[in-house]
């Protein structure tokens, strides 16, 4: 029921000199909530019955300044879409939207001894 009908993924690279670039999206066809299921068990008025398409980009990039160090920037959902994930179970603890993480942005630097 929460499956979607189809789902796309694509990731590409571009290296610069010491600079790599990684684009990513992911994109899903919307998907039947359960909460159309259990609508009549649980008294819903107003349910949704399909969660809409969905789509995430995503982005990092990586500096390699010697072959030691590596100072990379990921970006996770870019553009902050929210995504209702797996919805109800057929409990009465389930959430019948049940939010995904929003964007989030990491920095770093590793260090290679060998």
């Amino acid at each position: 029921m929460n499956q979607p009908r189809w789902h796309t993924q694509f990731r590409t690279f571009f290296k610069l000199n010491q600079l790599e670039l990684m684009f990513a999206s992911n994109r899903q066809s919307s998907v039947l909530s359960k909460s159309v299921a259990y609508r009549e068990q649980f008294q819903l008025s107003a349910v949704q019955e399909r969660h809409p398409t969905f789509r995430s980009w995503d982005m990092s990039a990586r500096l390699y300044p010697s072959n030691h160090f590596l100072i990379y920037m990921q970006f996770q959902n870019m553009f902050n879409r929210r995504f209702a994930g797996l919805d109800a179970t057929g409990t009465p603890d389930d959430l019948l939207f049940n939010p995904q993480q929003g964007r989030m942005i990491r920095f770093g630097v590793n260090y290679n001894m060998n």
